[in-house]
């Protein structure tokens, strides 16, 4: 039989375990609702289309390799203007147009001498847009690379195309406005960057040497470099350096 103590003591615990919880779940509900009160009180949260969805979002997935991670989508740009529709039209169109790229081994006459190196879901070949994005202070960077890939493992290098959004008024900002930005002019750039190909070239064995150091500087004398921020903010050219063999990309600070 209980006594009017041990009454007692279990209404006691009984309110305790009942405070413990409510004011747990209290607090989970508190620090749950200032981490969305801090997300949507962003100061370029009005830029957005769609408050509730991130700046990049896809749809139309199409998976034609989960193991090489190929996949054809539909990209949507989440910010209100002209820019940002007109950017991800452009790249929508294009990605439609490398779908249509992908070759299949079983489809393919395959030399007995020279066997495929990789197998994976039956690839031979494809082109496919590969995306990243950040933002950096007042500004969205996405960066779409254009990546081939062969099942010999010679797909060589990868096109890379940032595009960077200001926050406060959705307009895209050009190579020429942020370099601006971060006061450093066009010929700046490219002596860092033929200075760069110079150290690399003195740097290799001679006689192992197979980078093609007139031929890269000549590309970067064209323009054929991406400029963008990385996601600490720092100024970085993505450049290909041209080999005897196979080409590959580098991205180099610049500041």
């Amino acid at each position: 039989m209980e006594t009017p103590e041990n009454n007692k003591l279990s209404i006691i615990i009984y309110t305790i375990i009942v405070l413990v919880i409510a004011i747990g779940g209290y607090l989970l509900i508190t620090q749950k609702n200032k981490e969305e009160n801090k997300s949507t009180n962003s100061p370029y949260t009005a830029i957005k289309k769609e408050t509730e969805k991130d700046y990049i979002y896809y749809s139309d997935q199409e998976v034609a390799s989960s193991h090489l991670n190929i996949i054809y989508q539909n990209i949507h740009i989440n910010i209100d203007s002209t820019d940002a529709s007109n950017t991800a039209e452009a790249i929508n169109k294009r990605s439609a147009e490398l779908s249509k790229t992908i070759k299949h081994i079983s489809e393919e006459e395959i030399d007995e001498d020279n066997p495929p190196l990789f197998d994976e879901d039956d690839i031979y070949s494809a082109t496919f847009y590969d995306y990243d994005y950040y933002p950096v202070k007042d500004k969205l960077i996405l960066l779409v690379d254009e990546i081939s890939y062969n099942c010999y493992g010679t797909g060589g290098p990868h096109k890379l195309s940032p595009y960077i959004f200001n926050l406060n008024n959705g307009s895209l900002i050009s190579t020429e406005n942020l370099l601006k930005e971060k006061n450093i002019t066009k010929e700046e750039v490219e002596d860092k960057l033929t200075k760069y190909v110079d150290e690399l070239k003195a740097n290799l064995d001679p006689e192992m040497a197979i980078v093609d150091a007139e031929a890269t500087k000549n590309a970067i004398k064209n323009g054929d470099y991406a400029i963008y921020l990385t996601k600490k903010g720092e100024l970085v050219a993505n450049i290909i350096v041209i080999t005897t063999e196979q080409d590959y990309n580098e991205d180099i600070i610049i500041k």
